[in-house]
């Protein structure tokens, strides 16, 4: 289940478009597992929970930055 997790390389965010940036992320694999059954259990995939985790973190680091791109 667990085998088909794909780790592209490093680097700069690479962008899509005006508002979205692909960016690859290592993590350990028992995290990566970890990912996997809280977005399932939420009903959601794991690229809207990590965006969900990055803005949560963002918002409560920087309370005064903006989420709006530059």
């Amino acid at each position: 289940m667990y085998d088909k997790i794909n780790v592209a390389g490093a680097g700069e965010p690479f962008p899509l478009d005006q508002e979205m940036a692909e960016m690859s992320l290592l993590l350990p694999r028992a995290q990566a597992m970890g990912l996997i059954d809280v977005a399932k259990f939420q009903g959601v995939t794991v690229a809207q929970l990590m965006r969900r985790l990055v803005a949560r973190a963002i918002a409560e680091l920087t309370p005064r930055a903006s989420l709006n791109p530059r």
